[in-house]
């Protein structure tokens, strides 16, 4: 560059590659209304393994924007907050590691462990998914089979031809159908559930919708978004770590002043836990991390344009305006480590109204990301609010009058049930309970329930709709809790929220300690590192803080359990404490397994009772929503909602159809085979209907049998159960009947998977290739796989599956 200047072309194996290396014309190229995407020769080879991912698709392709859109609030200030106790969970999974590396007298591999803590950060925060790096002692399988792939990716550019490359080719393949059978299992656990709650970027992409046309990801795209994000993410950050810390190892000076900075936040406390506003102070930090990228780039930079919502504003800006009775304030948004760009569109803003003759109230102010961005945001809100009371007053200020004499009493009346706030914040109403029933024989391990509630008034459903409920804890595990805890159950607590939060209990008002350990926070979850951290914090016991801070991330104790075993927090946690510590209870999410077009007015369930020993060792482990369904009785009041089902999953009577099913996963079918019986007692002509389901026995847990016979003899379906105590399992009995499920296929059918996503649907999908396979000469792994994920993105393939147990 310094002989040629900042442009110049070299040829490389063959290629000319462009290279620029001036600031201004980087900014140019990076102008996305006058340059495409471009996938250069190893992003080519890259879309073998992450095919239309954000950085692999084609500028044409529908995915990229689509994805690009939806995916964008993902990567907003608010989403990194919601990032950050899983990134603190891990860097302390780090630290633990290096501390335990000390002891033994180890050098630590530093660029392997930035790769561990990137992985297992991106895999908690973006999809629930935790590959336990540290707890290996050679890295995690996903990321071997990754880094082949990418190796295979970048020797295939200097390959020369004529060589045999098919032993190379055939183990890319391997490791590349790995990589995705891995990512469809994290997706499959979550598909078909309500992600309305979820906080991650698997969340986002199984339930947000384009904000133009309203469509969703497709399950393909997501799974390549995943690999995708797992591959970028995971290699730009590890790299960019690992060379700030070789560099601070470098350079003591700066490495000292580092961690002066850090003292000053956290130098008295022994085990601090940072939060995302105190990051944002270590400014002499982000300037090591800076000079870091600028050593060893190893990101893009940011265009400065205004966002999507703001595009429409910013061009109105640039008419003829007149702004003479307008007062303005301006607060820019954003990253300084975009240097080029930073607060380029804000200053923009404010020297245009000024232009247009607007009032500037007071000064531009900038919030960098990067830094103190809630401080200064406060900042901001604290001095205009002053500057509005000084110009314009307070509207809602009145005259001074005279007080009267105090009242002798303050009297409020206390109406409804201490679950109404609760109801509310989840949008829940009460219904009745009119019918329960054992659907399992006497005495048969795997307990199922049948519970019918009925439906308010102006309350409908259509058929495979979930009904969302709130359960409630057992009654002895309540007893329990509270004797761990010290508290007298029949103590009325009157709580209020000084900073009310979703994810905290909100009964607003006075209830007994009873009522909030049953109906308010869950009890049978394992604890986080931060509840963790609250009760060794809590303990004035310094052994038992010990053991807590020592725990293990694996420990299978719940949170109630940990109490138990260190009983120097008996009576020690006071309210305030417990409320911060304990998680608030979720609603559970059931399949309706009735059909509107037979009970418009009730809606059932089919209820599987976890019950099992407990992974601790420490008695029975019953599941809390089923636990709670399994104990209702006619005429008890249960709080829930009807929540719609993916219009994906919704059955059509005159397309060929194949149901398949394992457990009470039959609760959606059971109503399209209603739906089925009476379309076909009206006259309707029906498409030929298979429903695989499994089960254990004919005399044991046959669900709804008589029901399901009789609608076979009206011939509205096809039964195919599957029996466990025979060997038969459901993708079994598709692989018998191959050759009827093909010719289903080839006449258009569309199949639909329900229940355990951890077994029984990944089994589904291998039947569904080796079926592909079969049928198809010569086709390989690969082709069934295309196959299947053609099926699933044309919408004949859809899946409503959760993780069992």
């Amino acid at each position: 560059m310094r002989q040629h200047g900042p442009v110049l072309v070299r040829r490389l194996h063959g290629r000319d590659a462009l290279f620029v290396a001036d600031l201004d014309l980087v900014t140019d190229l990076a102008d996305e209304k006058r340059f495409a995407k471009h996938i250069g020769p190893a992003l080519e080879n890259v879309r073998a393994f992450a095919a239309d991912g954000l950085f692999t698709a084609y500028d044409d392709e529908p995915n990229w924007a689509k994805a690009h859109d939806i995916l964008m609030p993902a990567f907003a200030l608010g989403s990194m907050r919601t990032y950050h106790p899983v990134m603190l969970r891990v860097a302390r999974r780090l630290i633990a590691s290096w501390d335990r590396d000390a002891r033994a007298g180890r050098p630590v591999d530093v660029p392997g462990d930035m790769t561990r803590m990137t992985l297992d950060t991106i895999g908690l925060a973006g999809f629930d998914h935790d590959f336990g790096s540290f707890e290996r002692a050679e890295p995690h399988p996903f990321v071997e089979a990754m880094v082949r792939c990418l190796e295979w990716a970048m020797t295939r550019l200097a390959r020369v031809p004529g060589e045999d490359h098919s032993a190379a080719d055939a183990a890319f393949r391997d490791d590349a159908a790995y990589l995705a059978q891995v990512v469809d299992d994290v997706i499959a656990a979550r598909t078909g559930t309500d992600q309305s709650g979820a906080g991650d970027l698997l969340g986002l992409m199984l339930g947000a919708r384009h904000p133009a046309d309203g469509t969703t990801l497709d399950p393909a795209n997501i799974r390549n978004q995943v690999i995708t994000f797992l591959i970028a993410g995971h290699e730009t950050t590890s790299g960019a770590m690992s060379f700030a810390l070789y560099h601070l190892a470098k350079n003591p000076t700066v490495l000292r002043l580092v961690q002066r900075e850090a003292d000053a936040l956290w130098g008295d406390t022994a085990d601090p836990e940072p939060t995302y506003d105190e990051v944002g102070r270590l400014t002499y930090t982000r300037q090591v991390l800076n000079e870091a990228l600028r050593l060893w780039p190893t990101a893009a930079s940011y265009n400065g344009r205004p966002t999507d919502d703001a595009t429409a504003f910013a061009a109105w800006l640039e008419g003829t305006h007149d702004l003479t009775d307008v007062t303005y304030a301006v607060l820019g948004v954003g990253d300084r480590n975009w240097a080029a760009t930073y607060q380029h569109f804000p200053t923009r803003v404010d020297d245009r109204l000024a232009e247009l003759g607007a009032a500037r109230l007071l000064d531009r102010a900038a919030a960098d990301a990067s830094g103190d961005l809630g401080g200064a945001v406060a900042d901001f809100t604290a001095r205009l609010r002053r500057a509005l009371l000084q110009q314009y007053g307070d509207p809602d200020a009145t005259a001074p009058t005279a007080e009267p004499a105090p009242a002798a009493y303050e009297v409020r009346t206390l109406t409804g049930s201490h679950l109404d706030a609760l109801a509310e914040r989840h949008g829940l109403v009460p219904m009745t309970v009119t019918e329960t029933r054992d659907l399992t024989a006497p005495g048969h391990p795997r307990r199922k329930r049948f519970v019918r509630v009925a439906l308010p008034d102006g309350t409908a459903y259509r058929t495979a709709d979930h009904l969302t409920v709130l359960p409630a804890n057992a009654p002895a595990l309540v007893d329990r809790a509270a004797c761990a805890l010290g508290v007298d159950p029949d103590a009325v607590l009157d709580i209020r929220a000084t900073r009310p939060r979703r994810d905290s209990p909100a009964p607003d008002r006075s209830l007994t300690i009873r009522q909030l350990l049953s109906c308010h926070v869950e009890l049978q979850q394992r604890p986080t590192p931060a509840q963790l951290a609250a009760l060794a914090a809590a303990n004035p016991c310094p052994p038992e803080r010990a053991s807590l801070a020592a725990l293990a991330a694996d420990d299978p104790r719940t949170l109630v359990e940990v109490i138990e075993d260190h009983p120097a927090l008996r009576g020690v946690l006071d309210w305030p404490t417990l409320l911060e510590v304990l998680t608030p209870l979720r609603p559970r999410h059931y399949s309706i397994s009735s059909s509107p077009a037979v009970s418009p007015a009730h809606a059932d369930l089919m209820v599987s009772l976890l019950e099992a020993p407990a992974r601790s060792g420490n008695g029975v482990h019953r599941g809390t929503g089923s636990g709670y369904l399994v104990s209702l009785q006619p005429g008890d009041t249960v709080y829930a909602r009807v929540q719609p089902c993916r219009d994906a999953f919704r059955i059509d009577a005159s397309t060929p159809v194949i149901m398949i099913a394992a457990g009470t996963g039959l609760a959606p079918f059971r109503g399209a085979v209603a739906d089925r019986t009476a379309a076909l007692a009206a006259g309707a002509e029906l498409a030929p209907a298979l429903c695989y389901f499994g089960c254990d026995a004919p005399d044991a847990d046959f669900l709804h049998a008589e029901e399901l016979r009789a609608a076979e003899a009206a011939g509205a379906v096809s039964l195919r159960p599957a029996f466990s105590t025979a060997g038969t399992f459901v993708q079994h009995r598709v692989a018998a009947e191959a050759g009827e499920v093909w010719e289903l296929l080839a006449a258009g059918a569309r199949v639909y998977v329900c229940g355990d996503g951890s077994k029984m649907a990944p089994g589904v999908r291998e039947a569904f290739r080796t079926l592909y396979r079969h049928h198809v000469p010569g086709a390989d792994d690969a082709a069934a796989v295309d196959w299947l994920d053609a099926l699933i993105a044309d919408g004949r393939y859809v899946e409503d599956v959760y993780a069992a147990g």
